[in-house]
C-alpha cells in the first residue's frame, strides 16, 4: 500500500549547493557526462569556496568542459535561492549547444521562444535562461526593459566575446 502522507512530507532535502553534488543527483543516465573531469571539479571546488565574490573569472582549455562547469555554476545558486540565472554566449549556435548540455544532463534551462517576453521559469529562478548578448543589450533584458531597472540582482555565466575559453561568473547585475 502506499503511504500517501510520506509523499507530501514537507521534510525533503534540501537541494545540494556545492556544484560537485548537484553534478551527482542529476538524472544524466546514458549521456557523455558520466564523471567531472578533474580540471571540471578542481575549477567548482575552487569557484565554490569563493562562490560570494563578485565577477570571479574562470579560464579552461578548449573542449574541458567550460559549458557544463558554467551551468554548474548557475544552478548552485538557483539551489541557494539567489536568481534568476542568466547564461550568455556569443552566437545562436553556442546557445543551442549549452541548452542541449543542460538538458542533457537534466538542469533545467529556457532559451528564446517565439515572443520576446522574457521567459517566467527564468524570472521565477526555476531555469537558467540560455541566450546571447545580444539580447543582453537589444532584447526583453536590454538596458530599456523595466526589469533591468528594478534592481533585482541576476547571476550570469558569460562566454567571452573575444574567445570561448573563458567565462566570467557575476554576482549580479547592476
Amino acid at each position: 500500500m502506499v503511504d500517501f502522507n510520506k509523499l507530501l512530507n514537507d521534510d525533503a532535502s534540501p537541494a545540494p549547493i556545492n556544484p560537485s553534488d548537484i553534478f551527482h543527483s542529476l538524472p544524466r543516465a546514458d549521456t557523455k557526462f558520466d564523471y567531472l573531469r578533474d580540471v571540471q571539479g578542481e575549477v567548482l571546488k575552487a569557484w565554490h569556496t569563493r562562490r560570494t565574490e563578485r565577477d570571479i573569472v574562470v579560464k579552461m582549455n578548449t573542449g574541458s568542459g567550460k559549458t557544463l562547469v558554467g551551468l554548474l555554476m548557475l544552478q548552485s545558486l538557483l539551489n541557494e535561492e539567489i536568481g534568476p540565472a542568466l547564461y550568455l554566449c556569443p552566437t545562436k549556435q553556442l546557445v543551442e549547444q549549452a541548452f542541449q548540455t543542460a538538458l542533457e544532463v537534466g538542469i533545467p534551462a529556457v532559451t528564446d521562444g517565439a515572443t520576446t517576453e522574457l521567459p517566467h521559469e527564468f524570472l521565477n529562478s526555476e531555469s537558467i535562461y540560455v541566450t546571447t548578448f545580444k539580447k543582453l543589450f537589444n532584447g526583453p533584458l536590454g538596458l530599456r526593459y523595466p526589469w533591468f531597472r528594478t534592481g533585482r540582482p541576476c547571476r550570469s555565466v558569460a562566454s567571452s566575446l573575444t574567445t570561448p575559453t573563458v567565462a566570467f561568473p557575476s554576482p549580479a547585475i547592476p
